[in-house]
């Protein structure tokens, strides 16, 4: 089956200005780092960080995994979510706390993180209090400027029914999904992968949320579009109870994640649609007597809100929910790239440059943008 893939947009040169920009966020956390007499290359493979990965305190997952966006790559992100200084924004395993900093300092964003190894949440915090103890150096000589968002990094597990507030009250939202590292992989046999959680908390936030994940979160089931296509081929009208959602992916290019530096890297942009009963998130039955029989009633989509549970079957009819169909990161032929290199390495100020070299040996970025129309949906 052919899929119709949205071209990404185009950086928005105009959008509301930051704090900071990148290039002064990045030489903030450079003197931070050397403040704390280390880097952030050291401080990764150090053994506090890697350590932890086997490491798990959690009735959900047996496993983590380390992996960090690059500066630039991230701040493509901040511009796929279209994050603005109202919003409130969260990564879901914040890592050593660069992210949530980074969208804080450069939007003036409230930026939250939730992690599960405490080790890694305690080096964030400490990062943390270097870069904004450097901010309030440079800002000493009266230097006006809008103030950052406020952070906060949290130590817990985010599949903890205690956590739902503090993750569902933001509206933008990054997860690091990787390598199938919150599915099969890193779950227990509880019947309940981390993706699956993800998607229920995805359906509780409110229409409008914006979540970027390296992995499409299939748990979610079928976007708006793709369920009226198929409800226009069972002679069924189109409506916007049909999902909560649409999905379209989005390339970052080359070099922007420290786990690979040559292969392309595509990141998949979910957002929360409008639907009928305001904020509640809702589906429709692909069961041509049913929706006869209920005049198409719709579904609601969380069926454990506790639990951040989502509704398998129909209500009415018991009719299981449509798969979504495992996509493979689409192929690129060389005349579908055209070179647009704006990367951690080599490009900008000498901070950015300092920065780059510490973290990648690679002199060879190419981080591209990556026009396609169609693209074959491959289903494992």
């Amino acid at each position: 089956e052919d899929i119709q893939v949205v071209e990404a947009p185009k950086l928005d040169s105009s959008a509301e200005g930051g704090p900071f920009t990148l290039d002064e966020f990045m030489a903030l956390w450079l003197e931070a780092t050397e403040q704390g007499n280390c880097d952030t290359q050291s401080i990764e493979k150090g053994k506090f960080i890697r350590d932890g990965n086997n490491e798990m305190n959690s009735k959900c997952q047996e496993m983590a995994m380390y992996g960090r966006v690059k500066w630039h790559a991230f701040q493509k992100i901040i511009q796929l979510l279209r994050l603005k200084r109202r919003d409130k924004f969260i990564d879901i395993g914040h890592g050593i706390g660069n992210t949530p900093l980074q969208a804080a300092f450069t939007t003036g964003c409230e930026a939250r993180g939730i992690e599960i190894l405490e080790s890694r949440c305690l080096m964030s915090r400490v990062l943390k209090g270097l870069v904004e103890e450097r901010r309030d150096a440079m800002l000493v000589g009266g230097e006006e400027r809008l103030p950052t968002g406020v952070i906060k990094l949290r130590y817990a597990d985010f599949t903890d029914p205690s956590q739902q507030k503090f993750i569902t009250e933001c509206n933008k939202i990054f997860v690091n999904n990787a390598e199938d590292i919150f599915g099969c992989r890193s779950g227990k046999s509880n019947g309940r992968t981390l993706n699956s959680y993800l998607a229920g908390l995805f359906a509780l936030m409110k229409p409008g949320a914006v979540m970027v994940t390296f992995e499409r979160v299939l748990e979610l089931g079928r976007t708006l579009s793709e369920e009226n296509k198929g409800r226009l081929m069972r002679g069924l009208p189109e409506s916007q109870d049909a999902s909560f959602f649409e999905c379209t992916w989005h390339s970052l290019g080359r070099n922007a994640v420290t786990w690979s530096y040559t292969n392309n890297v595509v990141v998949w942009v979910h957002r929360r649609v409008q639907q009928s009963t305001g904020s509640t998130a809702l589906f429709l039955c692909n069961n041509k007597d049913c929706c006869k029989k209920t005049k198409s009633k719709p579904n609601g989509a969380v069926e454990n809100a506790d639990q951040a549970l989502l509704r398998e079957k129909c209500a009415f009819c018991s009719q299981p929910r449509l798969p979504c169909p495992r996509q493979k990161v689409p192929l690129f032929s060389g005349s579908e790239v055209t070179s647009d290199c704006d990367s951690d390495t080599g490009n900008g100020s000498s901070e950015r440059e300092a920065l780059s070299q510490s973290e990648s040996s690679s002199d060879d970025c190419d981080d591209s943008s990556y026009r396609c129309s169609k693209s074959r949906r491959q289903q494992n």
